[in-house]
């Protein structure tokens, strides 16, 4: 949508008065790009978006707010900068709004990754007094993440 407005513009140069008629176009945003268009990344973890706001035939347009928000808040958050934040696994989608227009991008929150190499943990036991010979201790990780 394009907006029409009238500026007048005078100017005063040594006792002579000048005016001038300017026409004011404002271009409407049309769409709001984000990249990247996908992202994954572990619980804790953050990147950051970031937003153009595009006219209808494809211009840059600068100098525009961005409100940013997340569908589903349990799964991940974004600050007004576009930083999101990964909370808990799963899926959510994030969506930057400028006037009427916006765009979306989709997050995948994955559980933290975990890397150990292996290595021998002495490991002694009593059972019924007795020392149980040779053993074998499995770990897992019995939490959330």
């Amino acid at each position: 949508m394009t907006r029409r407005g009238l500026l007048i513009v005078g100017a005063t140069l040594l006792a002579s008065v000048n005016c001038e008629r300017v026409e004011v176009t404002t271009v409407s945003a049309a769409r709001v790009a984000l990249q990247p268009q996908i992202t994954s990344l572990a619980v804790s973890d953050s990147t950051r978006l970031t937003a153009v706001v595009l006219s209808s035939d494809g211009k840059t347009l600068t100098g525009r707010t961005i409100d940013w928000a997340i569908l589903q808040p349990n799964i991940a958050s974004v600050d007004s900068t576009g930083m999101e934040r990964g909370k808990s696994t799963g899926e959510a989608t994030i969506r930057a709004v400028s006037g009427d227009a916006d765009g979306t991008a989709a997050i995948t929150v994955t559980a933290p990754s975990i890397s150990l190499s292996p290595s021998d943990i002495p490991f002694s036991a009593i059972q019924n007094g007795a020392a149980p010979g040779e053993r074998t201790v499995t770990i897992t990780n019995g939490g959330s993440g």
